[in-house]
């Protein structure tokens, strides 16, 4: 990749005799953009070049399209999926002549294009907390002979609200379950449902007869339900809305639910690291989890009553997101040097007791020693090595959504006088980096 990369490069800058200086002048500000994006990790800088680019050299249809996709890409690493979309759709749609790039755009919709489920947008992390906090208000509920209930509130960067709650379904029928049956009403017919896992659970939603805009779901079990067992579920309405802006900073949330019935009911509030509360009453509780920040407000609510909380959100000043994102790096790197140590002295067994703890779960000790062992031998030691990228990223290919920082080492061993290790931290759920992946080419 690095190769294709620097050739390309190469390409925009040298050219044929016949291209002009103005394309000259573009290239070199892609090329610099491109450098500040994946070898400085400075995505800031790079995207003020990018828009220099199409400033200046809009009329260059193909280096107008190449900074509008670097764009898109430098903004889905920042984390912004719907300002990445916004780019990769203007790619598609003004440059279609560009066929390559525009394909790659297509591509990078697909994965990004924002789902509507607030279960597609939070971390598994995330609804498991949410998930137990859920279910010590369940026991305080029993207690008092109350039923329980929850709303979950994700906000993106842009605004959109993306709601959605947690519920339990308990086999009181005294007989298993194992057919069709009905989970509750809702006033939202248009709603999907998780398991635990966040699998999406086979339901049918079914207009109320006996009362106007109300529906009935009923849920088509793939393992029975013994009796007395309880099936814990999310619940996730299929669309989106942007919440009122009062300025370019600021949101405005109002999260509400007249439940009916006696209930102790929570709000959950999920937001991305780049927001934070500017305004609301005092929530009953908040934590600081690896991707997001969950707030949540519980209420015994009287029956009858509309349980009302309003909430003020800002955004995150970028500058301090992003001075964050390049301390994250020289973390990352501190980290990755320091288990590279491990490897170079031949410990494999520590170098897998200090990886990180997805890539343990994914292989064992003995494994991973006689792997390790077998590329590393051979190529003796190490003579030199010198980091040549280091890119931030949300996303690797066969791992869970997470922090991540792919660096790559240009490296001379004994007996290989030229490689490239690429060593991909991750932050874990302590907190703390750690190797995820290691390959040498």
């Amino acid at each position: 990749m690095k190769a294709q990369n620097l050739i390309l490069l190469v390409l925009l800058v040298v050219g044929s005799s016949a291209v002009s200086a103005q394309s000259t002048s573009a290239a070199n500000l892609l090329q610099e953009g491109i450098y500040a994006e994946r070898t400085e990790g400075d995505l800031q800088k790079a995207i003020s070049l990018y828009e220099q680019v199409l400033e200046q050299y809009k009329e260059t249809e193909h280096l107008a399209a190449r900074a509008t996709f670097q764009l898109g890409i430098c903004y889905l690493k920042k984390g912004d999926n719907d300002r990445a979309a916004d780019y990769f759709q203007k790619v598609v749609r003004e440059f279609p002549e560009q066929r390559a790039l525009a394909d790659r755009a297509a591509k990078e919709l697909e994965k990004i294009e924002p789902k509507e489920s607030v279960f597609e947008q939070i971390d598994l992390q995330t609804a498991r907390f949410i998930s137990e906090k859920l279910g010590e208000t369940a026991l305080e509920a029993n207690q008092k002979n109350l039923l329980v209930n929850s709303h979950i509130y994700y906000i993106s960067f842009n605004g959109y609200c993306y709601r959605g709650g947690m519920n339990s379904f308990y086999n009181w029928t005294g007989r298993t379950i194992n057919q069709r049956t009905r989970f509750g009403g809702t006033s939202f017919p248009n709603q999907t449902h998780y398991d635990a896992l966040g699998n999406k659970l086979n339901t049918e939603i079914v207009p109320d007869e006996t009362r106007p805009n109300h529906w009935q779901i009923y849920w088509f079990p793939d393992e029975p339900l013994a009796p007395g067992e309880s099936l814990y579920y999310g619940w996730s309405i299929d669309e989106k809305f942007k919440l009122p802006q009062p300025d370019s900073e600021t949101f405005s949330l109002r999260m509400q639910n007249q439940f009916g019935s006696p209930v102790i009911e929570t709000f959950f509030l999920v937001l991305p690291k780049n927001m934070k509360i500017a305004q609301s009453s005092p929530p009953t509780g908040s934590e600081k989890l690896l991707n997001f920040d969950v707030y949540w407000w519980t209420k015994q609510v009287a029956q009858g009553e509309n349980h009302v909380e309003t909430v003020s959100i800002k955004k995150v000043d970028i500058t301090k997101a992003e001075k964050q994102r390049t301390a994250d790096s020289s973390e990352a790197v501190k980290s990755a040097l320091s288990w590279l140590e491990l490897v170079d002295s031949e410990r494999y067994a520590q170098s897998w007791d200090a990886a990180a703890s997805f890539s343990q779960g994914a292989v064992t000790k003995d494994q991973w020693i006689t792997a390790i062992q077998s590329i590393r031998k051979p190529l003796g030691k190490p003579i030199s090595r010198e980091v040549i990228s280091k890119t931030p990223t949300k996303q690797v290919p066969g791992a869970p959504d997470g922090d991540y920082v792919i660096i790559q080492l240009k490296t001379s061993f004994e007996n290989k006088r030229e490689a490239v290790e690429t060593i991909t931290p991750m932050l874990d759920l302590d907190g703390k980096w750690r190797v995820s992946g290691y390959f040498i080419k």
